[in-house]
């Protein structure tokens, strides 16, 4: 309910004559019709509310759920690079534009959100579901603090999910270096190191070429090569030795496949696209859809 609370308070606060925001349970208690409706995920109220169905990828966080089979439900999946489009292309429905929260605009940022701290910056991102890994991690990363400029960043919302209250007071009572949303990215890129078992935070790290220590192995997909940090020994020891994961070619396979702050124009030229698309209802696509859901 808080989560619902501050959605609704950040739609009125949009100040545009040409936006307007509703809840999409208010939208589907309207009976509303859109021709073309983005999503970032399926769910059930989505059916029957446009006529078109767009998924912009919010991220990669577990490929056997980002490349499920509920991919199936949109006409058209916008993805950052190959490595998503070839696993979710179906008659051609994935096309590639990269990703926009990494567009030009958004890393040119005249402020430093490390307010002028002298030490290198490391990052922590903790997955605050998992309470237990937390708890671990938490008060003995606080050692680090001499070295380095701690910061905590959590993924945008994780507040409201948190399951466990030791894990709420933990995180009150350690680590108060933590920064909004919004600076992440900026944040990210001057850091010397990203630390945690946040799979979107890491991924981050991995998109702007910097280093990543996982703190949990289930953090770690098979095919990247993430060091993983079983206690502060092996932490300190990696951090020593630190080099940037991807190189930028598996950047742009895996993160983004232009790199060249257009993602966000291609996005909308292909969701307008959407707009004069003629519907289909012979292809593999629409079998699958009518299949699933209906």
């Amino acid at each position: 309910r808080e989560l619902m609370t501050h959605i609704s308070a950040l739609l009125e606060k949009v100040d545009d004559g040409r936006l307007r925001g509703s809840l999409l349970s208010e939208a589907s208690n309207r009976k509303q019709q859109f021709a073309v409706l983005v999503s970032t995920h399926y769910h059930p109220m989505l059916h029957g509310l446009a006529r078109r169905q767009v998924r912009a990828m919010a991220g990669i966080d577990r490929p056997q759920w980002d490349h499920a089979w509920w991919n199936a439900f949109y006409h058209r999946v916008l993805c950052f690079a190959p490595y998503s489009q070839q696993a979710l292309n179906i008659t051609g429905n994935a096309c590639v534009v990269g990703n926009p929260r990494f567009d030009n605009p958004v890393l040119r940022r005249d402020h430093n959100p490390s307010h002028g701290a002298t030490k290198p910056t490391l990052i922590y991102a903790p997955a605050l579901n998992d309470g237990a890994t937390f708890l671990h991690w938490a008060p003995q990363l606080e050692r680090l603090s001499n070295a380095f400029h701690l910061v905590t960043v959590l993924q945008h919302g994780a507040q409201y999910f948190t399951p466990d209250d030791a894990v709420t007071a933990r995180l009150k009572r350690s680590l108060k270096k933590r920064v909004e949303a919004e600076e992440t990215l900026a944040l990210v890129q001057q850091a010397q190191a990203v630390i945690g078992d946040n799979r979107a935070l890491l991924f981050d790290a991995l998109h702007l070429g910097k280093p990543a220590i996982a703190l949990s192995k289930a953090a770690v997909l098979p095919d990247e090569n993430i060091p993983v940090a079983d206690d502060m020994a092996g932490l300190r020891q990696a951090l020593e030795r630190a080099t940037p994961v991807f190189d930028a070619a598996q950047r742009r396979h895996y993160c983004d496949a232009f790199m060249d702050g257009q993602a966000g124009l291609r996005a909308a030229q292909a969701i307008l696209a959407e707009l004069h698309t003629p519907e289909t209802g012979d292809s593999l696509l629409s079998s699958l859809q009518h299949k699933l859901f209906g």
